[in-house]
């Protein structure tokens, strides 16, 4: 019984590779479903990206984060950035 566990184990060591990339194909497969099902569907069974009272913060926050620019400080205050 030992010996078989250990040989499970020693061919999941010598595969680690395929292993990794099962998973990362198991994340991606999961983040584009969710990405498909958020653009048809999205929270308010309108498509299309969805944009609500402080989405402007966020996006200006991202546009000055890419341009180098320093955040305002209502942007400063949300560790999300």
């Amino acid at each position: 019984m030992l010996r078989k566990i250990t040989g499970w184990f020693d061919w999941f060591l010598q595969n680690k590779q395929v292993w990794i990339c099962i998973i990362m194909l198991m994340i991606m497969t999961r983040y584009g479903y969710l990405l498909y099902y958020n653009w048809n569907f999205g929270n308010t069974g309108k498509p299309g990206i969805q944009l609500y009272e402080d989405s402007d913060r966020y996006t200006e926050g991202a546009e000055r984060i890419m341009h180098l620019s320093p955040l305002n400080d209502q942007q400063i205050n949300y560790t999300g950035y």
